[in-house]
């Protein structure tokens, strides 16, 4: 981090989680930060994720705005660590740390994110109502299912549980 003083506006630091963080968040921003460039730091996953949030969001939606985008790639465990250390300060290094569902009820219970406020993310509106929250704007989740070949395996799985079945041993991936 730079000891440049901060010269645009930033969140609290208990700023929002958020899966979600650019693409549900975006139009919020949008809506506060019309009158100059401005620059948000989002800490999520690099590789494809931090590429696909760059083509899906970054590009099309905030930099035409005159927003600026870092993106603070890491592993999700120091970002939690991050924001367990940064509780007290005025605002945190982050405005936007990207988190898995777990982990985001675990750090809303420590009392780190902000509640949600649906008048400020209007998108909250398209979150699947299974999907929601009062502390995170999930964007994506991924099923956890059972698959196989039925070519190979005569008997299938009935439940996760059945993949601890030694029959199954050397064979699940």
């Amino acid at each position: 981090m730079s000891d440049e003083p901060t010269r645009f506006w930033r969140p609290s630091r208990r700023t929002l989680l958020a899966g979600a963080a650019a693409s549900l968040a975006a139009p919020a921003i949008l809506s506060r930060r019309a009158d100059a460039a401005e620059r948000v730091v989002v800490s999520t996953w690099g590789g494809d994720y931090a590429r696909l949030l760059d083509q899906n969001v970054v590009q099309p939606l905030l930099k035409p705005k005159g927003i600026e985008v870092i993106v603070d790639a890491n592993d999700e465990p120091p970002r939690i660590a991050r924001m367990f250390a940064q509780r007290r300060l005025p605002r945190g290094a982050t405005d936007v740390d990207c988190l898995q569902g777990v982990s985001a009820y675990q750090v809303n219970k420590a009392g780190l994110v902000e509640t949600l406020d649906a008048t400020k993310v209007p998108n909250l509106a398209h979150v699947e109502p299974n999907l929601r929250t009062t502390y995170m704007a999930p964007h994506i989740w991924s099923p956890q299912v059972l698959a196989y070949n039925p070519e190979r395996v005569k008997e299938p799985p009935t439940s996760f549980a059945d993949l601890l079945d030694p029959k199954y041993k050397g064979r699940v991936g």
